[in-house]
């Protein structure tokens, strides 16, 4: 039965006084709220960390705006490694791999080696997690390919850094976290391929016309510079839990609009404005958008003229 709440009982979240509006693709209800809204939605932890930099570092400037679309810390993350920090594998192969953790407070840098056995450990728990709940055969069922195909894996990796934080074992068939972390561990370290996150992580781009032309699909997509940050950080260049470290999606374009000064805003695309694969500007942003830096966005019709190569005026017939 569908309906309409009324404005004052619509669920929110994080109210604030400081006049700082937060969202990353998180859902807006309490974790008490009673009823359901929906799934499609990214736990609060991106937007949490934003509001926490933006309260912490007032006042703050555009360019610290940029550090903060680049931050890559993942608490899930620092979490998780801590949980993993506790145990003692059996094999030599797996208390190296988690050698590796040592000391990390979970930042997505990529040139580091932390983030990559991290990632690998995770998507191995997700495994787990679904075997032991009975759920991963719903992946091969006709309901998980009707639109949008959400897998059964991306639902309980998202699930699973808040039922290990509150000890939740409702889905472990009798085991205990401290198992699933030890064999997943053990699993990992038997084929680990230690690299840094940049190596690991690097994206790669899909053209929708990549299938129906393939000579051409090179540069229909062309190939990305390596990237830190995960699903977890507000840098999200997310990995699918089922198919391995490469960033499957990351932010299309990052914007910074300052609204003192129009003209002083910035944006990049990841890999250029141009939708020509011909043109020059059709992947001459990647390296910036990459490295955490963007470029002028012309706000003013003077300075939109200005910085024009190229002028076309339509008049109606």
């Amino acid at each position: 039965m569908a309906g309409h709440a009324a404005v004052r009982a619509k669920p929110t979240r994080g109210k604030s006084r400081s006049g700082i509006v937060v969202t990353a693709n998180n859902r807006t209800v309490p974790d008490d709220w009673p009823d359901y809204i929906c799934t499609d939605c990214h736990p609060a932890t991106r937007a949490k960390r934003i509001r926490s930099r933006l309260e912490s570092e007032t006042p703050f400037s555009p360019s610290d705006m940029l550090s903060i679309l680049h931050d890559d810390v993942s608490a899930p993350a620092a979490e998780i490694a801590q949980k993993l920090r506790a145990i003692t594998p059996k094999s030599e192969p797996a208390r190296h791999l988690l050698s590796m953790l040592a000391g990390w407070q979970g930042d997505m840098a990529p040139n580091k080696l932390a983030p990559t056995a991290y990632m690998a450990i995770r998507q191995e728990m997700t495994r787990i997690l679904a075997r032991v709940s009975d759920l991963a055969g719903v992946a091969d069922t006709e309901i998980s390919r009707l639109p949008p195909g959400v897998s059964p894996f991306t639902h309980l990796w998202w699930a699973l850094p808040d039922q290990l934080r509150r000890n939740d074992t409702s889905l472990l068939g009798g085991m205990s976290w401290d198992e699933l972390l030890l064999e997943a561990v053990e699993t990992v370290a038997q084929t680990f391929d230690p690299q840094p996150w940049g190596d690991a992580h690097r994206p790669i781009f899909r053209h929708p016309l990549a299938g129906a032309f393939p000579e051409q699909a090179a540069v229909l997509a062309p190939t990305s510079r390596y990237v830190g940050g995960d699903g977890d950080c507000v840098l999200a260049t997310g990995s699918l839990p089922q198919s391995g470290a490469t960033a499957a999606y990351g932010p299309v374009a990052k914007y910074i609009w300052d609204l003192a000064d129009w003209d002083a805003s910035s944006w990049v695309v990841f890999h250029g404005a141009s939708g020509d694969p011909a043109s020059p500007h059709y992947r001459d942003q990647n390296e910036r958008w990459a490295r955490g830096e963007q470029v002028p966005a012309c706000y003013s019709r003077e300075n939109v003229r200005a910085n024009s190569a190229r002028h076309l005026i339509m008049q109606p017939s």
